[in-house]
């Protein structure tokens, strides 16, 4: 496992974007997922996983036995306790992240498939819960509008709680876009 103790890292420099702007989760095609539970819900999907960030000091084995879910070729990072905590998406969180790559699923094709559309729905917490619902109620595949927020955001992964791994999701689509794919 690397150790990063310094704020200039390039690797840090871009894990801090992704954690303080949702615009660069968009740029990189990558975010962060913070937690056990999104850590196991990754595993069981197969998602791939970009990187491993865990703050220094975490461990009382529950992030180890996490860590070697991983493929073998995920990196492995240790983060000084100050690093990570500018990163984590969460206050008090248990000391692990995921840099993971973003999903963009294809559009439905004909109506044959139950979707959500979300159309301007800013609060990410919001999002979340509303993905977090339509993988419960079933639903295969869920656009958002180019004015709702990041699907793909830290903000919005953790109230999601691993929805993200179990539905498609497709982002920026127009009203007109939606219309034309399934006329």
């Amino acid at each position: 496992m690397k150790l990063l103790t310094s704020d200039s890292n390039p690797l840090f420099r871009r894990w801090l974007r992704l954690a303080t702007t949702p615009r660069a989760v968009r740029e990189f095609g990558q975010t962060l997922a913070e937690g056990l539970h999104l850590a196991q819900a990754i595993g069981e999907s197969q998602w791939p996983v970009i990187a491993a960030l865990v703050r220094r000091g975490s461990g009382d084995g529950t992030i180890e036995r996490a860590l070697a879910r991983l493929p073998a070729q995920t990196e492995r990072y240790q983060l000084t306790a100050a690093l990570y905590d500018r990163i984590s998406p969460v206050e008090h969180g248990v000391g692990l992240t995921l840099v993971i790559p973003v999903g963009q699923a294809p559009l439905p094709v004909a109506s044959r498939e139950d979707l959500v559309y979300l159309d301007s729905i800013q609060d990410p917490a919001n999002v979340g819960a509303v993905l977090r619902t339509a993988a419960a109620a079933g639903i295969a595949h869920v656009l958002c509008g180019p004015s709702t927020a990041a699907a793909w955001s830290t903000r919005v992964l953790r109230p999601a709680m691993g929805a993200h791994f179990r539905i498609g999701i497709s982002e920026a689509v127009s009203a007109e876009t939606l219309d034309d794919a399934l006329a």
